[in-house]
């Protein structure tokens, strides 16, 4: 009886909002997403909306892919800060242990329920990736190296961001810029025209690497042959007047694993209309 009353006395202190939050939502899609995710469990807070999300992969290894709770275990985790209006401001993203891996924020203008901006950051804080929106459709996609410089664009380029892209000798109105992050050559082309233009991101550009004591670094001879021998192969990308496209291509595949030193590159990739090679910007960086 002492027991019974003390619970009660719990229950009544606590706040009203309480008894009308939602309780945790389990969702079981029956079958694996491409990622391996059979199932998503919801939590609420008193008006309704998600505020945390928990993604789970399946531990029968039988094919059944049910959703009893011992046969789930976390893959990630998101939790949700939202405004008065419900719209989330703030997504963090956590690992199994509960490390956040990522930060989402998005902002709004007036009483918009799109964001007009979402900014993906590391856990310290700094700028990975972000989505600029402007009415009429158009906008921006932004890459960040680790230093919080830009190092790709798509669409229009912001000028109230630090670039580590630069761009070569414009032609007949285009340009083209080159960056390298982790391995990965951005290669970039650039419409200076009042044109709507489509564009074709070739392969078979033309690279001058050089190493620390500014030798030219060679082509790996099975790379260097393939381009000889192979056709071009190209993937095309609608530009439009006065915005960016790029492609993403491997430093890897070209020079093999390079070893730990500094090193600048250049590259010539083709005109989108007149077939000419645009030089871009010579790029330097590190491999550690």
């Amino acid at each position: 009886m002492r027991q019974a009353f003390a619970l009660a006395v719990v229950i009544a202190g606590l706040p009203s909002a309480a008894f009308g939050q939602q309780q945790p939502v389990l969702r079981c899609y029956g079958v694996e997403t491409e990622i391996g995710i059979v199932a998503r469990r919801d939590y609420f807070d008193d008006r309704g909306f998600v505020i945390k999300e928990v993604q789970y992969r399946s531990n029968d290894r039988t094919g059944a892919r049910t959703c009893a709770d011992d046969m789930l275990r976390v893959y990630s985790i998101k939790t949700i800060t939202r405004d008065d209006r419900g719209r989330s401001l703030v997504e963090t993203e956590l690992s199994p242990a509960g490390e956040v891996e990522r930060i989402v924020r998005h902002e709004y203008i007036g009483d918009s329920r799109e964001p007009s901006r979402d900014i993906w950051s590391a856990p310290n804080g700094t700028r990975r990736y972000e989505i600029r929106r402007a009415p009429g459709g158009s906008g921006s996609q932004l890459y960040y190296d680790s230093r919080g410089l830009v190092v790709g664009v798509m669409g229009s380029p912001p000028t109230d961001v630090q670039y580590a892209l630069r761009w070569g000798t414009e032609l007949d109105g285009w340009s083209c810029g080159v960056t390298v992050e982790n391995g990965l050559i951005y290669v970039h082309l650039k419409n200076g025209t009042e044109k709507e233009v489509t564009a074709s991101f070739t392969e078979s550009f033309q690279t001058e690497l050089r190493d620390t004591r500014g030798s030219i670094v060679p082509l790996l001879p099975a790379f260097a042959a393939r381009l000889r021998t192979e056709k071009s192969r190209g993937i095309s990308k609608l530009i439009g007047p006065h915005e960016t496209a790029f492609y993403i291509y491997q430093l890897e595949p070209r020079y093999g694993r390079l070893p730990e030193g500094h090193y600048s590159l250049a590259v010539w990739h083709p005109h989108p209309t007149s077939g000419i090679m645009l030089l871009s910007n010579r790029y330097e960086f590190d491999i550690k």
